[in-house]
């Protein structure tokens, strides 16, 4: 390797005559100082030796693979090591998820256990609306490769409220904790939004005996659910499991069973007088408590358009939580009739609305208006 000195106005400089780079264009170097250009010289010699050495090990294929590489990479700025590095970091493996294939595997494994009883069918429901949406976008995405930062950016994009985010979010680290790699959750660094209070929607003890009363007129199959509903604070996805054979009468008792309720947990149920008193007018000797809650559904929506009264989210189960706790002002008690088994918290964040104890003095005296003749002939 030639080193000769070349004479320039600013000083002498010293050129390192290299060869032919393996596009065939000369490589020539300049060093400012005789003693950087014999290292440099000697660095390329070091490095061509090992070239060779690795060469010698190469098929012919092999090092057309290199040159081919070397002249596609020549018209950028982009190194071959650097361009293995990015190969590295995006390359295809066996290893590797896409999140199709890990949706599919965490929904495969959702119904096996609803098929099961081990899950609900609304439960399943809600994960698929609740997931839908960030499967649909993420569909072909690497899982192993998806970032928290990716996954936030994507939540705050969909303008979700603080309820809808953290429920959507509880679902993506569901599905992320199924992924079987072992590697972190993206989903577990998210924050969770902050929930901002406001007072559950409730109906008045005054709108409350007016629907009692006009289902006992025109749709007394009804009134069965809505007692146990209004003045029980039982779900509806329970009521629609709930049989006449878990009502005891007697005891003034309902038991909800592990099948019938929504945490599997069973609980026994405090059926208070103005209940009963429904309970006892429209009873029957067995069956389902009500009709269908897509029956029961359009039949209180006719009714609430005919007395032009709101019904607000979960109304039943607000306005009996509201009430119950006004009337005895016992959290605790109440919190356990809801079937709350986090205790106290969940009544006080979504469920208690405010009310005077006047108020919850009247919504506990709402009976039917009926004689005994004419209860004994609708329970025939």
């Amino acid at each position: 390797m030639k080193i000769t000195p070349r004479q320039r106005a600013s000083g002498t400089d010293y050129r390192i005559n290299c060869g032919r780079r393996p596009d065939g264009s000369r490589w020539v170097e300049f060093r400012s100082t005789l003693q950087e250009a014999r290292a440099r010289a000697a660095e390329i010699e070091s490095l061509r030796k090992r070239v060779g050495e690795i060469a010698d090990g190469l098929t012919a294929q092999q090092l057309q693979d290199v040159v081919a590489a070397y002249e596609l990479l020549s018209c950028t700025d982009i190194t071959l090591t650097r361009a293995a590095e990015i190969a590295l970091a995006h390359r295809p493996t066996k290893n590797l998820h896409a999140v199709a294939v890990l949706w599919g595997d965490f929904l495969g494994d959702l119904e096996a256990r609803a098929a099961d009883g081990q899950l609900r069918p609304a439960s399943l429901a809600a994960a698929r609306s609740s997931l839908g949406a960030f499967v649909n976008d993420f569909w072909e995405e690497i899982a192993e490769r998806v970032t928290g930062e990716q996954i936030e950016r994507w939540m705050r994009k969909q303008n979700y409220g603080p309820a809808s985010f953290n429920r959507v979010l509880r679902y993506i680290t569901q599905l992320f904790n199924f992924a079987p790699y072992g590697a972190d959750n993206p989903a577990a660094g998210i924050r969770p939004a902050k929930k901002v209070y406001s007072e559950p929607g409730f109906m008045s003890p005054e709108d409350v005996e007016r629907l009692f009363a006009i289902a006992w007129d025109e749709a007394p199959h009804i009134v069965a659910r809505m007692a146990l509903g209004f003045f029980c604070g039982i779900r509806s996805e329970e009521l629609d499991r709930l049989e006449w054979a878990h009502v005891y009468l007697d005891t003034s008792t309902v038991r909800v069973s592990a099948e019938v309720s929504k945490t599997h947990f069973p609980r026994v149920v405090d059926i208070p007088g103005n209940a009963l008193h429904w309970l006892i007018a429209c009873r029957r000797p067995g069956g389902p408590i009500g009709p269908s809650s897509s029956v029961f559904f359009a039949t209180r929506r006719r009714l609430c358009a005919a007395l032009e009264i709101e019904w607000p989210h979960n109304a039943m189960r607000h306005t009996f939580a509201t009430f119950h706790f006004a009337h005895h002002r016992q959290p605790q008690r109440t919190a356990e009739q809801l079937g709350h088994v986090q205790g106290v918290k969940l009544l006080y964040q979504h469920y208690r609305g405010l009310a005077t104890s006047d108020a919850a003095a009247r919504y506990w005296e709402i009976r039917p208006r009926t004689t005994a003749a004419e209860t004994q002939e609708r329970t025939a």
